[in-house]
């Protein structure tokens, strides 16, 4: 897809739920829940840098290629996702978003410009963004697979 994307000067949108591929494929990216998207960002920035309790959710649930190794989330979303077609008002991830507070759950968020290319539909993105979020999600992701797929076949793991 990349060389087609290259050799045809093309563009395409590219849907999955398998945030490795996503980017490694794409150039920005944009992260919705319940038919909205809350975040939407270039690749690299999305992914060391999320500032919606979704999306760091979702990049902390990326599953590692060995089960031994477990990945510390500074998000924990939890309870019920709300039905699609019955959307509470205000934010659709307040019910299960620890950050969220009478505002969130009254009025849904605007998307607001957090940098040049960044955009959040979050009330408190600046609380997501001082969360300790020194690693890349997808940087540690690779690097546990380039060490696992390299055991004994000789290849470094250095990148």
């Amino acid at each position: 897809m990349i060389r087609l994307q290259r050799d045809l000067g093309t563009a395409y949108l590219f849907i999955s739920h398998d945030l490795s591929t996503v980017r490694f494929l794409s150039h920005r990216v944009a992260v919705l829940y319940l038919g909205v998207i809350v975040e939407e960002a270039e690749s690299e920035e999305l992914f060391a840098r999320p500032l919606h309790p979704y999306s760091v959710g979702l990049l902390a649930s990326v599953l590692l290629p060995d089960p031994v190794l477990k990945r510390a989330s500074a998000i924990t979303l939890e309870g019920e996702i709300p039905s699609p077609i019955d959307l509470p008002p205000g934010c659709s991830l307040a019910g299960r978003c620890p950050f969220a507070d009478a505002q969130c759950r009254l009025e849904p968020p605007r998307a607001i410009a957090v940098g040049p290319t960044h955009r959040v539909r979050c009330y408190h993105h600046d609380r997501v963004a001082a969360l300790d979020q020194t690693v890349d999600h997808f940087d540690r992701f690779q690097a546990d697979s380039n060490k696992l797929l390299s055991v004994g076949a000789g290849l470094s793991t250095s990148r």
